[in-house]
């Protein structure tokens, strides 16, 4: 039987930062998420545990693990919606590594999934995919679909909307 996670210590740009490998056992694969992410996450319950320590990364991942289980019923939209959030891990992630999204950036891309795609889903009648039932036809369709919009949307604008999913 596999470990339910696995503590990876890198090293990004001088600093000492830990990431939880957390086995999902439905997918049979690993999902990451950085141990201070998991600890904000925790709130107060996780305040006296050190994230910066091999110790107290494991102690914080083992309590999130068992206040929190993995959802893998995720709703395409609403993941797509979260994640072009501060709060979410990607953004998170990105602010460890010293690389910051403009609160008008995040707008912009989550603007552009509640405008375009999650109308897309509702004309479609998709509204109800799952985060794991995406698959490159859907992407397809919906590059399709801003091509034969009446308002007749230039490439670029396309390719934009498109790195907002």
């Amino acid at each position: 039987m596999r470990q339910p996670f696995l503590l990876i210590k890198r090293d990004v740009r001088g600093n000492k930062i830990w990431y939880a490998k957390i086995w999902n056992e439905e997918k049979r694969r690993y999902n990451w998420k950085s141990v201070a992410s998991i600890k904000q996450d925790l709130g107060a319950a996780g305040k006296s545990y050190p994230h910066t320590s091999k110790a107290g990364s494991a102690t914080l991942v083992k309590l999130w693990l068992s206040e929190n289980a993995l959802n893998d019923e995720s709703l395409l939209i609403d993941y797509l919606q979260e994640f072009w959030t501060e709060e979410s891990d990607y953004i998170k992630s990105k602010k460890l590594r010293g690389q910051n999204h403009s609160a008008e950036y995040l707008k912009i891309n989550k603007s552009a999934i509640d405008n375009r795609f999650k109308t897309f889903l509702e004309n479609t009648k998709m509204l109800d995919t799952l985060l794991e039932e995406t698959k490159p036809e859907l992407l397809e369709s919906f590059i399709n679909y801003l091509s034969d919009l009446e308002s007749k949307l230039s490439n670029r604008r396309i390719n934009q909307i498109m790195q907002s999913v």
